[in-house]
């Protein structure tokens, strides 16, 4: 799908990055919050 259409591999790759990186941010945040809490 991705291969058939170029024009819209851009902005999901795009999105799939910016996943990640806030997934990676909250996780090291969660252990940071946790670490206050306790």
């Amino acid at each position: 799908m991705l291969l058939q259409q170029p024009e819209n591999s851009g902005p999901i790759l795009l999105l799939l990055s910016q996943l990640l990186a806030s997934i990676n941010y909250f996780s090291t945040a969660g252990t940071h919050n946790k670490r206050w809490i306790e």
